[in-house]
C-alpha cells in the first residue's frame, strides 16, 4: 500500500510542471511562474529563482496584463479584470470547490484492559499500527472558511500463529488469532485557513463528525467470528499546504479521529447475537494519524 502515497507527490509534481503562468509588465519584461490571489492593486506571484521558489508581489499600475496556464489573456489597466466578475479568482485562495485526497500511517490509541492474558495483551498491541485514506469535498465560503463532506478509512492487521488459553471451564484452546479491522468514519466538514494571498505555504484546519462504523473479521482457533458496529465519532486534523500550481497544493498532514462503539452484532460458529458492552469498556476508535495528500481545486 505504500506506493498509494507516492500518487499525490507524482501528480503534484506533474502539475507543477504544466502550470506556467505568466505576467506582463509594462516595461517590456514578462515573469513566468504561478499567480495566486490577484488584489485590485497587486498580483501574487511565485516564481522559481536560482532554484528556489520565491515569493513576489506586483503592484497592479506596472502590469499591463496576465495570463494563467491554459486561460485568456486578461488585460489590467483600463478594464474591470480585477472587480471578481470578468476574471473570478479560481486559485486556492478564492471560492469554489476544494477535492483532497491523503493517506498515510495511523496508530490506535486505546490499550488492552490490565486483566488481559499476557498472550492476549501481546496480540492487541500488534493491532495498533496501521494505514488510513481520506477524501474531502470541501466549498470554501471564503479563502479562510468552507464547509463540506468527509470520508475516511483506517485498517488495522495483525496475526499470531499460536495463542494457547484455557476458558473457565478448564479446557485448553490452542490455535491461530487473526483479526483484520476497519473503521470508517463519513460525516459533514468544515475547513478554517489561514488567507494564502501570497500564493506561498499556508495552514488550515479541518474537522468533521458523523457516522462510524467498526468492523473486524478475525479467525480465532480456526474459527470465524465477525463484530460490526455503529457509532458517532470524529476527525481532525492540521494540514500544511504547499501549492504546486494555481489549483493544486500537495498537503503534510497530521490529526486525531476518536469515538466509542459499546453495542456489537456478533456471528460466529455458535450463531449471530447482539453484543452490548458496559459504560466505560466500550470499543475506543482513537487514532492518531501522519499522511500527506493532493488538494484540487478545478
Amino acid at each position: 500500500m505504500r506506493w498509494l502515497l507516492a500518487v499525490p507527490l507524482f501528480l503534484g509534481g506533474a502539475f507543477g510542471l504544466l502550470a506556467q503562468d505568466r505576467v506582463y509588465l509594462l516595461n517590456g519584461d514578462t515573469l513566468t511562474g504561478t499567480i495566486g490571489t490577484v488584489r485590485p492593486n497587486k498580483v501574487y506571484l511565485q516564481a522559481l529563482e536560482a532554484g528556489r521558489r520565491r515569493s513576489k508581489v506586483v503592484p497592479v499600475q506596472d502590469i499591463r496584463a496576465y495570463q494563467r496556464a491554459g486561460h485568456t489573456l486578461v488585460e489590467v489597466n483600463g478594464n474591470s479584470a480585477f472587480t471578481g466578475i470578468d476574471a473570478p479568482d479560481r486559485s486556492l485562495g478564492g471560492k469554489g470547490w476544494r477535492l483532497g485526497l491523503s493517506g498515510g500511517h495511523c496508530r490506535r490509541t486505546a490499550r488492552s484492559p490490565d486483566d488481559v492474558l499476557p498472550e492476549l495483551a501481546e496480540h492487541f498491541k500488534g493491532l495498533r499500527p496501521g494505514w488510513y485514506m481520506r477524501a474531502t469535498s470541501i466549498y470554501m465560503t471564503s479563502p479562510k472558511f468552507g464547509i463540506g463532506l468527509l470520508a475516511d478509512r483506517s485498517w488495522y492487521r495483525h496475526r499470531t500463529e499460536d495463542i494457547t488459553l484455557t476458558d473457565p471451564s478448564g479446557n485448553t484452546l490452542s490455535g491461530p488469532w487473526d483479526e483484520r479491522i476497519g473503521i470508517d468514519l463519513i460525516g459533514p466538514a468544515v475547513v478554517l485557513s489561514t488567507d494564502p494571498a501570497n500564493g506561498g505555504p499556508h495552514f488550515s484546519v479541518l474537522l468533521s463528525a458523523g457516522a462510524t462504523r467498526y468492523a473486524n473479521d478475525a479467525i480465532i482457533f480456526d474459527g470465524p467470528v465477525n463484530l460490526e458496529g455503529w457509532s458517532v465519532g470524529f476527525a481532525s486534523e492540521v494540514q500544511v499546504l504547499l501549492p504546486v500550481g494555481r489549483r493544486s497544493a500537495l498537503t503534510v498532514n497530521g490529526g486525531f479521529s476518536g469515538g466509542v462503539v459499546n453495542t456489537f452484532d456478533h456471528s460466529g460458529a455458535e450463531g449471530s447475537r447482539t453484543q452490548v458492552l458496559p459504560g466505560g469498556s466500550g470499543e475506543g476508535l482513537g487514532r492518531i494519524t501522519a499522511g500527506v495528500g493532493l488538494l484540487l481545486m478545478p
